[in-house]
């Protein structure tokens, strides 16, 4: 037998033996962890028909792993809102929905895992759905992203109001990665939108003991209010106010306020400068600040 033929032979079963052995250490390993889909940035308030809805989906590719990812789907209440491409592109109708890539991943060649099984247990409402296991079972040499730890990140805006969202009420999202042999998913992600606040609303001011009080309309986008003051035991006196306010909180800032007799055509009022919460409000009189009134909130201006 020649020399030739001898290390044929033993290249050959060195192979063979490094091929098992490499399979045997997948199998003694079993899964490891391999990537993740993910939604964040949602904010926990709510938000109101009208608003921008922004938020950002991931896919985290772990190292040495290739996903040959197809399409990603972003889904709401369980139905197909849009279709992109790992580059962003939009693959279908995506109505009222912006995407800017953040982040990617280049294309490539390597070994990667032919399938992925969900590291979790439970609904995908489970704090850990959307991460996946690679298994040594299937390994082999492929095409797709990663290759290295990288993250595909897109910037989702998706201006409110539009068919599929339900208002008022909650929406879930959810993202999907679709491949040659598999569909993965993300956790839900659960936001609730309310239906858009009226531009006008109403309020009640009055004293502690509800003797006079002060009611009217203020509107959100002007921040001016105007309204009528009445006194319970003199139900004949009458002052019209009329006034800005400019909110610090959510139900509390300052405001400006003139009172005067609706009857009078002469009167030029008195002019009250103060401050207002949820509960409470107080004014002094601009001309004598000495002089101040106080009282409860009953309906507030916000």
């Amino acid at each position: 037998m020649s020399i030739k033929n001898k290390s044929g032979k033993m290249n050959k079963i060195l192979s063979s033996i490094i091929t098992a052995l490499v399979i045997g250490l997948l199998i003694v390993l079993g899964p490891v962890d391999a990537l993740n889909l993910g939604m964040s940035g949602f904010r926990e308030t709510p938000y109101y028909s009208g608003e921008i809805i922004n938020f950002l989906a991931s896919i985290d590719i772990n190292s040495n792993e290739i996903v040959p990812i197809q399409n990603i789907t972003l889904e709401i209440n369980t139905g197909s809102v849009c279709v992109f491409s790992v580059s962003g592109q939009k693959l279908k109708d995506c109505p009222g929905v912006t995407i800017d890539v953040v982040s990617s991943s280049p294309f490539g060649y390597g070994y990667g895992y032919n399938t992925f099984q969900p590291n979790w247990t439970g609904s995908n409402l489970s704090s850990n759905a959307g991460n996946y296991q690679g298994y040594g079972y299937g390994y082999g040499y492929g095409y797709g992203y990663g290759n290295q730890p990288s993250s595909l990140v897109y910037n989702i805006s998706i201006q409110s109001p539009q068919f599929y969202l339900n208002i008022p009420s909650w929406n879930h999202f959810q993202l999907i990665a679709k491949t040659p042999t598999q569909t993965l998913n993300s956790r839900f992600q659960s936001i609730l939108i309310l239906n858009a606040p009226s531009e006008i609303g109403n309020f009640s001011m009055g004293t502690y003991d509800s003797q006079a009080m002060f009611n009217g309309v203020f509107n959100r986008t002007a921040h001016t209010f105007s309204g009528d003051v009445t006194w319970s035991g003199n139900p004949n006196i009458i002052r019209a106010g009329q006034g800005t306010y400019v909110e610090t909180t959510e139900h509390s800032g300052t405001l400006l306020v003139n009172f005067r007799d609706p009857n009078n055509a002469m009167d030029p009022g008195m002019d009250w400068t103060g401050i207002y919460n949820e509960t409470d409000w107080t004014i002094n009189s601009v001309v004598n600040p000495s002089v101040s009134l106080s009282g409860r909130v009953f309906v507030p201006l916000d």
